[in-house]
């Protein structure tokens, strides 16, 4: 049997366990040179703060004294409706009217259990989805470039970007006169939506035993 030295016998060792640590690393997601450049830039990203109002902070309580100094008109608010005229009284939306954005039809504000959740802005659009554009061109020039894009041609439109903790949300049917813009703080989304099937739960079966003796 041929005996190496055991200086080699070290040095393979030590060989193996370097290359067993690189893989490792990869395939742990340790961060490269680029993504941390990557995070680096991402950093300098702005919060979205759409008229000052930031997802997952801003209180109703604040919402309220906020669009007073600014004048806006709620038009209209209450419960989220699940499905069958169920409400969840966790989640409170306000259609508001007055915010000076181009092209706005209609602006929602939703709020789950007292904070700001999403806003939600619905605008007017035409043939050339030439609205879906301007905004991609504006949201691009804010916030970089999204980590998805599908162009709305022959199909619908969609851009979507993640921006520390804030999801923004632009989104164009093909066939549609209304392009969707919207804000969302996604851990009380997805909260809201847990809510929501907690609620339906209990009052269908609230509703079900009620109706025993019909």
């Amino acid at each position: 049997m041929l005996k190496l030295p055991e200086n080699y016998r070290e040095g393979r060792v030590k060989r193996l366990l370097f290359s067993a640590l690189t893989v490792s690393l990869l395939f742990s997601g340790f961060p490269s040179v680029l993504p941390v450049r990557a995070y680096a830039q991402h950093l300098k990203v702005p919060i979205p703060k759409p008229f000052g109002l930031e997802v997952g902070k801003t209180t109703e309580e604040e919402f309220k004294k906020f669009i007073a100094r600014k004048g806006w008109d709620v038009v209209a608010s209450g419960y989220r409706i699940i499905r069958d005229n169920i409400t969840n009284p966790n989640i409170t939306g306000y259609k508001v009217k007055g915010l000076p954005l181009e092209k706005l039809d209609s602006a929602y504000f939703w709020f789950y259990k007292g904070k700001l959740m999403k806003i939600d802005y619905r605008l007017s659009e035409d043939m050339a989805k030439s609205t879906f554009k301007t905004y991609y061109d504006l949201l691009v020039k804010k916030y970089g470039s999204p980590v998805r894009y599908r162009p709305p041609n022959l199909q619908d439109g969609e851009a979507v970007w993640n921006i520390r903790g804030v999801k923004i949300l632009l989104y164009v049917p093909w066939v549609s006169s209304t392009t969707y813009l919207q804000y969302i703080d996604p851990e009380l989304n997805r909260k809201a939506d847990i809510s929501d099937r907690e609620v339906y739960r209990k009052i269908t079966a609230r509703k079900a035993k009620n109706n025993q003796g019909i």
